[in-house]
């Protein structure tokens, strides 16, 4: 019985696909900071990071600016793959225009993903970049800023 010639490359197709090895994409894993407000204009604050080992996390850090000061000391440890440090801030002129930054960001291909919560039930969603590292905060959005804000980051996603 002779081998068609189609036979031989699905064969030979099938063969290559059992040889080679797995193969693995960039991991993206991004960074989380989380703002919640609380009352009198003070927020309780989660930063998660992604670790690059067991006791190691990557080398980025939250800053505001000026207007914001620490209440209490971080608590801080590693959650699975990740580090975790939780505070509470107080901020003097209220989160309108107060500058968020990620101090390392720029040295990394992660993203970081911010979200603001406030008691009304407002809230902000916001994608920081290695090529965009900080977020000045604007007035509460509308829902359709929200509805905006929420259909990009997805389209970004699926993309």
């Amino acid at each position: 019985m002779a081998v068609r010639p189609a036979s031989a490359v699905y064969f030979l197709a099938l063969l290559l696909s059992l040889l080679s090895g797995p193969s693995w994409g960039d991991e993206m894993r991004p960074a989380f900071l989380q703002l919640t407000e609380t009352g009198g204009n003070t927020f309780d604050v989660v930063w998660k990071v992604p670790a690059r080992s067991e006791r190691q996390p990557m080398a980025l850090d939250v800053e505001f600016s000026g207007n914001v000061v620490a209440l209490q000391p971080a608590i801080e440890g590693f959650v699975g793959g990740s580090y975790v440090r939780r505070w509470k801030v107080q901020v003097d002129r209220g989160m309108p225009g107060t500058t968020i930054a990620i101090a390392g960001l720029e040295a990394t291909s992660t993203d970081v993903l911010l979200r603001i919560d406030y008691l009304d039930g407002a809230s902000v969603a916001q994608r920081l970049t290695p090529t965009a590292t900080a977020y000045v905060v604007e007035d509460k959005p509308s829902i359709l800023q929200i509805a905006l804000t929420y259909t990009g980051l997805g389209i970004e996603h699926i993309l």
